[in-house]
């Protein structure tokens, strides 16, 4: 043996039978590796090559002489994958890949072949059109994963297109047919012969196991799946892919299976069928003494499966990026997406590495599918040494600390929150003095109205429920509500906010599970509960928003900048180019990220001017995806200018603004105006379409050139001539709290310019402040303005910033759009102003949380009668005079 293996054949072959038998069956087909320097080398020979080296494989190999190599191939490439791993030459992931990528050959080759003797023998099979047949081989279990072991079976399906018949002279209806031909495909893999088998084969994942068809149609397969499928099913179809035969077709399959694998839904009922097979594990693990199982035993590689599968089962219906085939892919995503913690998603990661190399070891003594530990002390030790460690304490001590992290993430993902609670949920709600005591009530004629309404809102949930798991859910969850409700600001507010979240939600028995297994967010959900208002609302619109109050970080992980939110929504509607499924991920996107911002704000991690700033920067990335993805689905490559006036223009949006948007286009873009038109029209109909019942945002283009009579969309000359020439006084106002939110960076340096050559010019006080009390007047009585309640008074600050900015601005500066950084920039202008703005800012900003804090909760408390006065006295200085006498003095 050559001497740069440095003893290692000598190790391996000490240590391992399966390489001494491998050197003596094959001992050419070994040399011939050293001869041709592959065993340092990395991939697989593809072994169909050699079968398919002349135009009729049949021809060229027997069916004994294909078994015969089938075997020979097989077994050298995994020696000198063996030999690679024990010197370190190749990593667990190259090692696991190229397991699977020879398996995946042994098959390509094996069906080949069998295609090939079949239309010889009966010809051809055709569907009614004449049309060939297809058929594909997917692969499931570690195959599927690319994460095949040493000693592996492989776990497989057969599909087809639903073809007719043969066109031989002994004619074959096609399940006759193809069911021959995968019979006869398998017993070349997995029959032993003199020079073993080549895999195992395992086909008890198709629909109905032994006693299920051995070959699918497409179609049959399908309506398995959607009428009959099963918890467990949908595990073994996460790591479906295609190995042999047609490609399209096991596509196609497997495109049309991705509903039933991943719900639109959060499906935390999953949790409870993970326990039960798990349970069923532990149980069987410990009948058959299998305590030191790697992959069985406690914190064994079936719990990291269950860990990573269970959530990209939970997460990938809304989010597409984490249906992955691969475990450590899929490890990696989730923690990119938050959804694991990278300490705990590293751990996850070197637990899987090491417990999967160490099986692998296992495996390469005698190519038997071991997982269980040696118990011998000798085997032990010579175990340790094949594995690179010092001793059997040292490999034993560091699996256990590996172990011990796995099952303690396991458990705590999945265990039975409710399992400790006992005594009767029923009597809780059906008692009255048990419930009045719980909501800590007085004993008064109104309490016994509460009590009774509560009651018959319990009822009303009942009569919703649609099966028996949905009732048995809401009796173990009842008196976890009232238990967390008891403890709330509010006790029967909460309780009553709670129950009427849960009728929303019964019919979805999901929910309940949720509720159920995520403690953290059913008793946030009751403190919220316990405010009422905006939360309680958005969750029985949207019960999907519960899984925002799981995880506290993802709770309070909001944005640093505009950037990055825009950067966070792009990631998370994907790269699909269906329309439909962009817009839908889009509306669930915002709805999630609005009510995260309103859950900070009720929970004072922010002020109300950072939540206007949140939700201001969140419509503006909304618009300016949206505006790519109608560019891309309309084929309309053409640049707009997107403004935003209003609230979204002034960086000052609430939780109810709509949007005023203007749209331009540049003057070159002359003649494509009608397209500029259709591009503007996609847009609005993206950003106000419903879409689970909610829409993205309303749109307001009045404040456009020419307001309902001009065009949709103007060029960047039109609206600079309008705006200078024709503008109207309130249309100046609004430019004073307009920017750029989309478009080129020439667009936008446009409209700057255009904004500033309006505003900055002096204005005559007279007419303006004539003007501007006029529109105030005529505004306070369309909207019935109460005398200095909150809409007054704030409208009343807007108008002072702007008659401000239109008469006292320098013509040289830059005019900020924001409220508060307008009073900064008129501080800077004039001292006098200095002192208004002072006496302003406190107002407006307790202002904005005023109002924020009324929608937020539904009510809202009276104006404090001194801030009225302090706006009104303001007011009266500067627009009392309503013949145009300017009667404000510098201070």
């Amino acid at each position: 043996m050559p001497d740069q293996a440095n003893g290692t054949w000598s190790q391996l072959t000490d240590y391992s039978a399966f390489a001494e038998r491998c050197l003596r069956l094959w001992p050419q087909a070994c040399q011939a590796l050293i001869d041709q320097q592959r065993l340092q080398q990395a991939g697989v020979a593809d072994f169909a090559a050699v079968v398919t080296e002349t135009q009729d494989a049949v021809e060229s190999l027997s069916l004994v002489q294909l078994e015969h190599q089938l075997r020979c191939y097989r077994q050298t490439e995994a020696l000198r994958i063996c030999w690679r791993d024990v010197c370190d030459e190749a990593d667990l992931i190259s090692t696991l890949s190229e397991l699977s990528r020879l398996a995946e050959y042994c098959l390509q080759a094996a069906l080949l072949w069998h295609r090939q003797d079949f239309q010889r023998r009966f010809g051809d099979l055709e569907d009614a059109r004449g049309e060939p047949f297809q058929f594909s081989i997917l692969a499931l279990g570690k195959l599927g994963g690319e994460e095949l072991n040493f000693s592996s079976d492989i776990d497989i399906m057969f599909v087809h297109n639903g073809a007719d018949r043969s066109s031989g002279p002994r004619r074959l209806y096609a399940q006759d047919y193809l069911m021959r031909m995968a019979q006869a495909l398998s017993n070349s893999l997995h029959k032993v012969q003199e020079g073993g088998r080549v895999y195992r084969v395992d086909t008890r994942l198709r629909p109905f196991g032994d006693s299920g068809a051995l070959v699918w149609s497409r179609q049959a397969m399908e309506q398995y799946y959607v009428q009959q499928g099963r918890d467990w099913e949908r595990y073994a179809l996460q790591k479906a892919r295609v190995v042999a035969g047609d490609q399209q077709l096991g596509t196609a399959l497997l495109q049309e299976l991705q509903p039933f694998i991943y719900r639109r839904y959060l499906d935390y009922g999953l949790f409870e069928g993970i326990r039960g097979m798990r349970e069923d594990i532990s149980r069987q693990a410990e009948r058959l003494g299998h305590r030191e199982h790697l992959k069985l035993g406690s914190g064994g590689i079936r719990e990291i499966e269950f860990l990573v599968q269970s959530l990209q089962l939970l997460r990938g219906g809304r989010q597409p990026s984490l249906r992955h085939h691969n475990l450590l892919t899929s490890l990696q995503r989730l923690q990119q997406h938050d959804y694991l913690d990278a300490v705990d998603a590293a751990r996850l990661h070197r637990a899987y590495c090491e417990l999967r190399r160490l099986e692998n070891r296992l495996q390469m003594r005698d190519d038997r599918q071991l997982h269980q530990l040696p118990l011998a002390a000798d085997e032990r030790a010579q175990f340790a040494q094949f594995c690179a460690y010092a001793d059997w304490d040292s490999l034993y001590a560091q699996l256990q600390h590996h172990r011990q992290h796995v099952s303690r993430l396991f458990r705590a993902q999945f265990v039975d929150q409710h399992q400790h609670h006992t005594g009767p949920a029923e009597n809780l709600f059906s008692n009255p003095q048990t419930l009045q005591q719980q909501l800590k009530l007085d004993a008064t004629d109104a309490t016994e109205q509460q009590l009774r309404e509560l009651t018959v809102m319990r009822d009303q949930i009942d009569r919703k429920l649609v099966d028996a798991s949905a009732h048995r859910r809401w009796q173990q969850l009842q008196p976890l509500l009232l238990q967390d409700a008891s403890a709330s600001k509010a006790p029967a507010l909460a309780l009553r906010n709670a129950l009427s979240i849960i009728a929303a939600i019964a019919r979805r028995s999901n929910y309940l599970a949720l509720l159920l297994e995520m403690p953290p967010a059913r008793k946030r959900m009751v403190e919220f509960c316990a405010i009422g208002g905006y939360m309680v609302q958005a969750l029985q619109a949207n019960p999907m928003l519960l899984d925002d109050l799981i995880d506290p970080r993802l709770l309070s992980n909001l944005a640093a900048s505009a950037s990055e939110l825009e950067q966070r929504v792009r990631v998370g509607i994907n790269s699909s180019n269906d329309p439909e499924q962009q817009l839908l991920q889009l509306q669930q996107w915002q709805q999630s990220y609005r009510f995260r911002i309103a859950g900070n704000e009720l929970l004072d991690q922010l002020d109300s001017h950072q939540a206007r700033q949140q939700l201001s920067w969140l419509a503006e990335a909304i618009v300016r995806i949206s505006l790519d993805c109608c560019r891309q689905h309309s084929g309309h490559d053409l640049d707009l200018a997107v403004i935003a006036f209003g609230s979204l223009g002034a960086m000052e949006m609430h939780y109810e603004s709509d949007l005023d948007l203007v749209f331009l286009y540049a003057d070159e873009a002359r003649e494509h105006e009608h397209s500029a038109t259709r591009l503007v029209q996609k847009l609005m109909h993206w950003l106000t379409s419903l879409g689970g019942g909610q829409r993205l945002y309303q749109i307001d283009t009045r404040l456009r050139p020419n307001g309902r009579s001009g065009t949709l969309v103007s060029s960047l000359s039109a609206f600079r001539d309008y705006q200078q020439t024709r503008a109207w006084v309130w249309e100046w106002q609004s430019l004073t709290r307009a920017r750029c939110v989309a478009g080129s960076r020439a667009l936008q340096q446009a409209f700057v310019s255009i904004r500033h050559a309006t505003l900055a010019p002096a204005h005559a006080a007279d007419g303006i402040r004539q003007d501007m009390l006029s529109m105030y007047q005529r505004i306070a009585t369309q909207q019935r303005l109460r005398p200095q309640g909150f809409a007054e008074s704030r409208l009343r600050i807007q108008f002072l910033l702007q008659y401000w900015l239109l008469t006292q601005a320098q013509p040289d500066t830059e005019i900020p759009c924001n409220g508060l950084q307008q009073m900064q920039f008129l501080a800077s202008q004039q001292a006098w102003l200095a002192a208004r703005c002072q006496t302003l800012r406190p107002l407006w900003l307790q202002l904005l949380h005023s109002q924020n804090q009324a929608q937020l909760t539904g009510t809202q408390k009276p104006l404090p009668a001194d801030l009225a006065s302090q706006v009104a006295s303001i007011w009266q200085q500067v627009f009392a005079d309503a013949d145009g006498t300017d009667v404000e003095q510098p201070l």
